[in-house]
């Protein structure tokens, strides 16, 4: 004789079934999320260096290594009824010197005397930039750029005639003062990768 009553309360049998249904599908769902943000900053790096690593992002950062680019800020400019820029600086091509460290270099164009500060810019500081961005957003990590660029930001960074670059871009002779925020991404990079170099 059994004197046991079972009753099942089959409610929270399946509220507790559905509970941990849903447990697993969150688990699921946030495993494959994380694979796809993953994939998608891979994705999103390897597009990037598709977009550096052009030949004249890497003539530039080449030249650069050498310090056969001399930035010129030039003479202030007075032309009648221009109301552009005061200077119109540009990077000189030291060929002599090219020539002296290695007279097999070939340039793109054979016949390119300077790079204005816009190419420079364009192909090499706003990619810096850009990066910077990528990292506070956190869709690029310190290791992705460092394993990526690093060579570039440091030889970039660390040229004087592109601090002098920087240091021109950022003061305002009217007002005298210096934005510090302009390029500061760039500095931020290239202090991190000396930093990754330590360690």
């Amino acid at each position: 004789m059994c004197f046991c009553n079972y009753h099942i309360d089959w409610t929270a049998v399946w509220t507790s079934i559905t509970a941990i249904a849903t447990i697993g599908l969150v688990i699921v769902a946030y495993i494959q999320l994380n694979k796809f943000n993953i994939t998608t900053a891979s994705d999103f790096a390897h597009r990037f260096k598709n977009d550096f690593f052009v030949p004249e992002t890497t003539e530039i950062v080449m030249l650069l290594e050498y310090q056969v680019l001399d930035f010129i800020k030039g003479e202030k400019l007075d032309i009648k009824g221009w109301d552009k820029p005061d200077y119109c600086p540009y990077y000189r091509i030291n060929r002599e010197l090219l020539r002296r460290i290695n007279p097999d270099i070939s340039l793109i164009n054979e016949e390119k005397k300077i790079y204005t500060l816009f190419e420079v810019e364009n192909f090499v500081l706003n990619h810096f930039e850009d990066l910077a961005i990528l990292r506070d957003k956190k869709i690029l990590t310190d290791d992705d750029i460092y394993s990526g660029f690093g060579s570039y930001i440091e030889i970039a960074m660390g040229n004087k005639d592109v601090q002098e670059h920087i240091k021109f871009s950022r003061y305002d002779e009217d007002t005298q003062e210096s934005d510090e925020d302009v390029y500061s991404g760039c500095e931020e990079l290239y202090e991190m990768v000396l930093s990754m170099n330590e360690d």
